[in-house]
């Protein structure tokens, strides 16, 4: 009967031991959390900083961009603007020629017409411009 209770010491010694291990374990656990808390506590500190850098570092580069397109597209209102205005002036130099005139590009198509052109043709510049001249007038100018 001895030996059962000296048994049941031991299980219950070695229990208690266990119990220790496991919650030596547990405060083991608990300093590494608190470990990484700090950790994470610091690092959550430089975030707004990270965050600001990192905003300013964009919103400078957006201004840049911004600052680039404006440039292109006021050069390109520019270059629309001279070309336009080369147009009015070439147009008017076709329009003060007495004999028909007919301006085509590279493909064949009509650009401009002097008036001297719709009057003799009696054609319209809706049925003119843009056409190609095989097509103009009922096809006459098809010539072979």
């Amino acid at each position: 009967m001895e030996d059962k209770k000296r048994k049941k010491e031991l299980l219950k010694g070695k229990k208690f031991f266990e119990g220790i291990k496991f919650w030596q374990k547990q405060i083991s656990e608990v300093g590494d959390l608190k470990s990484k808390l700090k950790r994470n506590k610091a690092e959550s500190k430089k975030l707004p900083q990270k965050i600001q850098s990192q905003v300013e570092t964009r919103t400078a580069a957006g201004r840049m961009i911004i600052k680039q397109l404006h440039q292109e597209i006021e050069q390109r209102k520019k270059t629309e603007r001279v070309a336009q205005d080369a147009r009015n002036y070439s147009e008017s130099i076709i329009n003060t020629v007495r004999e028909p005139l007919i301006a085509l590009d590279k493909d064949l198509r009509v650009v401009t017409v002097s008036r001297s052109f719709y009057e003799f043709f009696k054609v319209k510049p809706e049925e003119t411009v843009g056409q190609l001249i095989y097509d103009l007038g009922n096809k006459q100018w098809n010539i072979p």
